[in-house]
């Protein structure tokens, strides 16, 4: 039998711009995604409770008009709550939605 974490939250990246998580993996109870983001990096959990705020450390402002891409590392706890966030500032341009075209930040996802 396999067995795999309940999760019992959905998480929204509320921010202006765009983001896009590549990979999500779980551990010590916590789930850690890693991804791109354009703009403003906002994730707010959402559970049978009503809306999980993020800790405000664990969320970047920047230019949502900005064709910039950047790479973020993030932490969230089994209620939804984003804890922190590591952010990666890049340089790569990305034009319309991130995950769609070809890659421009010459990583592989599959």
């Amino acid at each position: 039998s396999c067995s795999r974490p309940d999760v019992e939250y959905f998480q929204a990246d509320e921010g202006a711009g765009t983001s896009f998580n590549y990979a999500a993996g779980a551990m010590n109870g916590k789930v850690y995604t890693g991804g791109y983001f354009k703009g403003t990096y906002l994730p707010v959990g959402y559970n049978s409770n009503g809306m999980v705020a993020p800790v405000p450390g664990a969320v970047r402002v920047m230019d949502a008009t900005s064709d910039d891409q950047h790479l973020q590392l993030s932490e969230t706890d089994s209620t939804g709550k984003l804890l922190q966030t590591w952010f990666f500032e890049g340089t790569a341009k990305q034009v319309g939605s991130i995950g769609h075209g070809a890659q421009t930040n010459e990583v592989d996802s599959y």
